[in-house]
């Protein structure tokens, strides 16, 4: 049914339905009664689209990250904590492109959807995936060391300019949050396996906290 409902092009390997968990109430309406998430004061000093993590809801996010960090370890990937920023040359080499208009109506430049240091060359990192990649830039790696396999526990930091993030609330198209990321590099021939090998790992991830997914 769900295949059926996907273009042509997008081949479903995978699907789950954990079970279901019925709530009157939304994330933010359960956390926030619980003192564990803080919109108002976030805004106060911060900004809108920030937000203060609290009390439990720290802890759970804390064990998250360790619980999925730990998984790709198993799997063969090398933990790591990468840098929050890089050149924006290497942003731009990884493909980290801006897509379509800015509010003038001008091709957007990169810092019109990421958050640029004054004074510098870093663009902070939208995706952990950016400093990982660019681990083996300018190298030539013998093909006894790949695949070249690493987990990154990353700050995101984005703009989410645009009217996407009006129609969202609560922990949605936030300014700033934490990812879990896996990135290889390969030998042409491995890529498909060693690609097959990431989407086992995430749902192994996924099939271990019981939630649905495609």
């Amino acid at each position: 049914m769900i295949a059926e409902t996907c273009p042509e092009e997008v081949e479903v390997i995978r699907t789950k339905n954990a079970k279901e968990t019925y709530h009157t109430n939304d994330h933010l309406t359960l956390l926030t009664a619980r003192d564990m998430l803080d919109f108002v004061t976030a805004a106060k000093t911060t900004g809108a689209r920030f937000y203060f993590l609290k009390n439990q809801a720290v802890m759970l996010e804390l064990a998250l990250i360790q619980y999925a960090i730990k998984i790709c370890e198993k799997r063969g990937f090398t933990m790591t904590i990468p840098p929050s920023v890089v050149r924006t040359q290497v942003a731009e080499a990884c493909g980290y492109q801006p897509r379509g208009l800015n509010a003038d109506g001008e091709i957007k430049k990169i810092e019109d959807d990421s958050f640029r240091i004054q004074n510098t060359d870093w663009v902070m990192c939208g995706t952990a995936e950016l400093p990982l990649t660019a681990m083996k830039m300018d190298e030539i790696i013998p093909l006894k060391e790949l695949p070249h396999k690493v987990s990154g526990i990353g700050r995101a930091y984005r703009m989410e300019a645009g009217h996407r993030g009006k129609v969202n609330k609560g922990l949605y198209r936030v300014h700033e949050f934490t990812k879990v990321e896996m990135v290889a590099t390969t030998a042409p021939e491995d890529s498909d396996r060693v690609f097959r090998e990431m989407v086992e790992c995430s749902c192994e991830i996924l099939d271990g906290l019981d939630l649905h997914y495609r």
